[in-house]
This record gives structure tokens, sequence and C-alpha cells, in this order.
């Protein structure tokens, strides 16, 4: 058989639509070639948990547990202790399946014991014995703020928790100019044989990645070998609401 020489392919990935192409990835070449640096600005933290939800979901769909119906969450979850947190009186706006909160969990305890958010992503990735290399953008905290004409929302309360329904003013990434990569993000942008920016959103998805110091030069760095797709067609979203909020 001829050689087939192995390229390294690095992605800029945000969560639902940029999974389904890495799953693609993930299972046409040696997964240990691929990285996916992921989008951390829709991060929040809830009942004092830092949630990671783009991180997750990307983890979940190479690993193959991921709720295919859904695109994010595990598959036949449950919602029991969400149920209890209601009861109490908690925020039940945010689906945090009883699985899921495993994860939250641990990645919480990891950080609060001085671990960084890449190192909680490279455990948790291995727990469920996934093979290629999952980044966040940063380690650092950079929110994705919206404006909107009932004032400013965290990404979160305005896509999950009012529906996407405020009127969109502008949207900011709190922290990314004093954010630095998360280790091996710009390494990974440099070495890699084609760098591909998924078909995420690319206001919220890819923006807060391209607002870490650094990352847009090393992209630019490599322009000869990036290939984007963009996930809206005819000026309408395949998924999500990039089409409401596209300036």
């Amino acid at each position: 058989m001829p050689h087939v020489k192995r390229e390294k392919i690095t992605a800029l990935s945000g969560g639902v639509g940029a999974s389904k192409l890495l799953l693609g990835l993930y299972d046409t070449m040696d997964p240990r070639d691929l990285t996916v640096i992921v989008n951390t600005g829709d991060d929040i933290t809830l009942h004092g948990l830092k949630i990671s939800p783009d991180l997750d979901i990307v983890t979940y769909t190479l690993a193959g547990i991921v709720d295919e119906a859904k695109g994010w969450g595990y598959r036949d979850e449950t919602f029991h202790a969400l149920k209890r947190l209601a009861e109490f009186g908690r925020a039940s706006w945010f689906n945090l399946g009883d699985h899921d909160l495993a994860t939250h969990i641990h990645r919480t305890a990891m950080l609060a014991e001085g671990k960084s958010l890449s190192e909680a992503a490279e455990a948790i990735r291995l727990a469920v014995g996934v093979k290629a290399r999952i980044l966040p953008m940063s380690d650092q905290s950079v929110p994705t703020m919206i404006a909107t004409d009932e004032g400013e929302l965290h990404f979160q309360e305005y896509l999950v928790k009012r529906r996407a329904e405020p009127v969109v003013r502008g949207i900011r990434f709190d922290g990314g100019d004093n954010a630095i990569p998360a280790g091996g993000v710009l390494e990974a942008m440099r070495d890699a044989d084609r760098i591909l920016v998924c078909p995420s959103n690319p206001l919220i998805s890819i923006g807060p990645i391209l607002a870490v110091r650094g990352v847009r030069e090393a992209l630019r760095a490599r322009k000869k070998k990036v290939v984007a797709i963009c996930p809206i067609v005819g000026g309408k979203s395949l998924k999500g609401p990039s089409d409401q909020n596209a300036c």
C-alpha cells in the first residue's frame, strides 16, 4: 500500500455545530493528530460549579457519549438534582443533568486544588477515552457579554435563559485583551499542517478565541494553511442564533 502522510490538524471550535464536523475528522484520521482549541467564552459559574459547555460538548461528542438528539449533555441523562435545586428555590434555567454534574464537580474541585482549566480538560478527556487533544482557548476567564436593548447579559443568560429574545446591540469579550492562550494553543497552530475554523458562530464562538492575545496573529501567520467553514448559508444560520446576532 502507498504511504499516506499523516497530517496534523488544529481546529478552532465552538460547541454543537463544530462537534459534528470534529467527529467526522476523529473517525477518519488518526485522532492523535487532531488538536481542538475550544471557545470558553460561554463558560459560566452556577451553583458554585464551573461549567464549560463547549469543552464538554466537544469532549462528550468525541467520546461517543453525547445526547445526539440535543447535541449536548450525556445520552439517556436524568435531571433529578436539577429538580431538587428548583425546589430549594435555586435557578433551574440552565439544564444540568445528573451525569453532567459529575463533570462540573470534578472540574470545580480541580480548579479549587490549584489546577488550571487546561489540566481539568485533559483529565476529563482522558477519563472518557478521547484520543484527540482538547485545549481551552485560555486558562483565564473571558466571558462573552451581550449588550442588548434590556442591558448587558452573560451569553448563557441571553441564549438559554432569555432564549435569544432581546435585541443585540453589541458583543464584548470581558478580559480578552489581557487573557493569554492556554498552554499549547499557539504551538498547535504553529505546528499544524492545516488549521480548520469550524462551522461555529463567527461572533460568539470563534470571536472569543480570536480575542485572546496572540491567537489572531498566529492565525494570520498561517493563513495559507487555514480553511474556514461558515455556518451561515444564504444569510441563515444552519443552527443556533447566528442570523439573529450577525452584525
